[in-house]
This record gives C-alpha cells, sequence and structure tokens, in this order.
C-alpha cells in the first residue's frame, strides 16, 4: 500500500497529505474543543440569567431615608474627624506641633535650635483652612537631618517644605555638623 502510494505524482501526494493532515486537526478541534466551547456558552448563559435576576432584586432592596442620611452623617463625621486630626484647630495647637517636632529631632539626633512661627500670620487658603508660616532651625549630620526631615511625613499635621538652606555649622565642635534653615507653612483648621 505504501508503495503505490509513493507512486502517485507528488503534486497529488502533497495534496492528499495536507487534506490527511487538516482531517486529523479538524478531528483534534471537534473532540477537544467543541465541548469547552458549549460549556462556556452554557456558563454565559448561565451568568447572563443571574445577572438579570439580581438587576430585578436590586429595585426590591430599599434604604429607608432615615437610614441613608444616617448613614451619609456618619460618613461626614468620619471624614470631619480625620480632617481635624491633621489640621490643627487654630494657632494654639502649635504648641502640640513643637513638642512634636522636639521628640522627632531627640529621635533623630538633631538639634532643634529654633522653632518660631513668622509673626503669627494667617493665610488664608479657602474658607475651610489657612497656613501658616514657620521658620524651623535644626544642626545636625547629613543623615540625621535626611531622616529628620523624611520623618515630618509621619507627623499627624500637614507640613509644607516652602525654602531652605543648608550650610556647614561653623560654630559646632563636630565637623559634620551641617545648619538647616527652613521656612514651612503649617496647615490650619478655619475655626467659626
Amino acid at each position: 500500500m505504501i508503495a503505490s502510494f509513493l507512486n502517485i505524482p507528488t503534486g497529488f501526494r502533497i495534496i492528499i497529505e495536507t487534506l490527511i493532515v487538516l482531517l486529523v486537526i479538524m478531528l483534534c478541534y471537534f473532540i477537544s474543543y467543541s465541548p469547552k466551547i458549549k460549556e462556556i456558552k452554557n456558563t454565559q448563559r448561565e451568568y447572563d440569567g443571574l445577572y438579570l435576576n439580581v438587576v430585578n432584586i436590586i429595585p426590591e432592596v430599599t434604604y429607608d431615608k432615615h437610614d441613608k442620611s444616617q448613614v451619609e452623617s456618619e460618613m461626614m463625621q468620619e471624614s470631619y474627624e480625620k480632617i481635624i486630626d491633621m489640621l490643627p484647630l487654630g494657632l494654639g495647637d502649635y504648641d502640640i506641633l513643637y513638642d512634636e517636632l522636639v521628640n522627632l529631632a531627640n529621635i533623630c539626633a538633631i538639634e532643634l535650635n529654633s522653632f518660631e512661627a513668622s509673626r503669627r500670620k494667617v493665610i488664608p487658603v479657602d474658607t475651610f483652612h489657612s497656613k501658616v508660616a514657620f521658620e524651623l532651625e535644626i544642626v545636625g549630620s547629613f543623615q540625621n537631618m535626611v531622616a529628620f526631615l523624611y520623618k515630618l511625613n509621619s507627623l499627624n499635621n500637614i507640613l509644607e517644605l516652602k525654602a531652605f538652606n543648608i550650610k556647614s555649622a561653623s560654630k559646632r565642635t563636630i565637623s559634620d555638623s551641617l545648619l538647616f534653615e527652613g521656612s514651612f507653612f503649617a496647615y490650619i483648621f478655619n475655626i467659626g
């Protein structure tokens, strides 16, 4: 049989071999992939049916207007409390900020030379909050200074660094000490 197949001219033999390969591929497709495609289509129909059921059920679930307004009120209260945590209530709360800066300076082995609000000038940003400028002067090694400035982000207050100057601390006994002079804005919540 193989000998008779080899006697067929080459062009016809290539056509026959191609047809046999196509037949094998089609057979594999119908045996392997056809059931998977049917299963996917059935799953898609089930999903569509469940989706329609859920869409039909949702209008039946209604909230009492009182419950909805209470939930919204609680969410607004939570947002308000988060903002109050981040924005001091007034200029008097800068004592707390000063204490946090002193504590952070001790942790980072930095000497806090000065912290003062610049003329206690309040700059209104909008009806919700204002900003107060303050100056900060610290002395320490470069690594400790970078650690201190990085950890400022962990404070509860929102601080904005406006300008800074770093120079050698000339009157210090430690040779690698630097002096950092920075201008910051701290934000406060407008009361009333």
